[in-house]
């Protein structure tokens, strides 16, 4: 496994003159990941095979765009977010982002999503929850994602991939998007129960109907939660399973988020022999949620080391590291206190923490000051890195997201962190040439 000090970021950005070299210089550089915020991918020109058994192609004419845009208040000229690669892009600028980073000796992995965004814009290829309603019926802050089990989905997806490792000289492929909506989105862990995702569920051994079942019981007595029963469970330590068997579910709960993940695995499996099927080695990796959730989001570490060869983290305001568990504490606190009429922000949050082991940590007892960041997120991404470390079985690569805005003293933490819990390297984001002291710090802990 090859240690890394790793970039994603904007392909605007790499492709400034001389970036990539001095960014090399000054912090160790040896792999990118450009990204275009403009059409998602790092700048793929489709191929006309690919286009013509595409089943987003159409995007453009869809009633549903206007709405999707908004949600990610995307500008006019940006392409919507989708998976795979779609019509209508130069890749002029990816070759020479590409030719500059091999000139200089860096490592590119190329970056394409998958699924959690984008499903609204085509609502027969989006999610459904257990009632059978379109997920976009719901909160959409977290994105609305597509189901994992379109078969005509994923075959197209497959195609792209193997187009693209065919005709550009990457040395790797960085699968995006290749998970459910975060957590924090509390509706949608209760899909995707479409008809496909229960034909796939049989064909895994899973009884859907009884899962269902499970999952029906266990939404309503969450919803039925007593203020006084919360808070003694407060007080008496409650533990996550303490609470499974409090709420009298079945374990078919459990079965169903491992169906989850096993079907999201089974995917990417297909996803690499896609890889592997066009003639060229390459890496292939993902992205995954913090350790805490990532069960939530269809990552099983375990699972996914089977089929990837590398494993890093997300970054942004809906899956960086330092805001996936803040973010769910927030919004299902909310909930919680919405339903169990009389229960308080503290007591909610307190259950949370302890229920997702956040309880070690000092973090806010209200819920606005949790989405103010009245935390140090710091301190969360150590706390997952650290579980990361003992998750992870040693097989891949192992690369954590090393945000570049912390403050220095934050920084050289996380670096520590990262150092002391075996893991290869990191991927940073953030990058920026004037604060060199930063980008040094990050070289220097990983003496690359």
């Amino acid at each position: 496994m090859k240690p890394r000090i790793g970039w994603f970021g904007s392909i605007d950005e790499m492709a400034r003159p001389d970036a990539l070299r001095r960014v090399r210089e000054e912090m160790g550089l040896n792999t990118i990941i450009p990204e275009s915020h403009l059409c998602h991918t790092s700048g793929f020109k489709a191929s006309p095979e690919v286009t013509a058994i595409s089943p987003v192609e159409d995007w453009r004419a869809q009633p549903t765009l206007a709405a999707h845009r908004q949600m990610h208040r995307l500008p006019p000229e940006a392409f919507a977010v989708l998976p795979g690669v779609v019509s209508g892009w130069d890749d002029a600028e990816f070759l020479r982002v590409l030719d500059e980073a091999h000139r200089l000796g860096i490592d590119v992995w190329g970056h394409i999503g998958v699924w959690s965004y984008g499903g609204s814009v085509f609502p027969d290829l989006e999610m459904r929850d257990l009632d059978g309603n379109l997920v976009s019926a719901g909160d959409t802050r977290w994105g609305v994602p597509f189901c994992p089990s379109k078969r005509r989905l994923n075959d197209w997806i497959a195609a792209c991939i193997a187009d693209i490792v065919r005709r550009y000289p990457m040395d790797g492929l960085h699968m995006d998007h290749a998970r459910y909506a975060p957590p924090a989105a509390f509706h949608i862990l209760f899909g995707c129960a479409c008809a496909d995702c229960e034909a796939e569920a049989g064909r895994m051994g899973y009884d859907f109907q009884a899962m269902k079942r499970g999952l029906l019981r266990l939404r309503q007595r969450v919803q039925s939660l007593d203020a006084g029963r919360m808070r003694k469970a407060v007080e008496s330590g409650m533990g996550l399973f303490d609470a499974l068997t409090a709420l009298g579910h079945d374990y078919q709960v459990l079965s169903w988020f491992k169906f989850r993940c096993d079907l999201l695995t089974a995917r990417m499996r297909q996803f690499r022999e896609a890889a592997e099927g066009a003639g060229r080695k390459v890496d292939f990796g993902t992205d995954c949620f913090p350790p805490t959730f990532a069960l939530l989001g269809g990552h099983c570490y375990a699972d996914w080391e089977q089929v990837v060869t590398f494993i890093s983290g997300g970054f942004g305001g809906i899956v960086g590291w330092g805001g996936v568990g803040p973010q769910l504490f927030a919004t299902w606190t909310r909930l919680l206190c919405g339903w169990a009429k009389g229960l308080s922000e503290s007591d909610a949050l307190a259950m949370l923490y302890r229920l997702f082991g956040y309880d070690v940590l000092k973090l806010p007892r209200t819920v606005s000051s949790l989405e103010k960041a009245g935390f140090s997120v710091a301190e969360v991404v150590i706390h997952e890195v650290r579980k990361m470390g003992l998750q992870k079985t040693g097989r891949v690569g192992s690369y954590p997201p090393l945000v570049l805005n912390l403050a220095p003293d934050e920084l050289e933490q996380v670096c520590d962190a990262v150092a002391e819990s075996g893991h290869q390297g990191v991927i940073a984001s953030g990058v920026n040439l004037g604060k060199r002291e930063m980008l040094n710090m990050v070289r220097d802990k990983f003496q690359l």
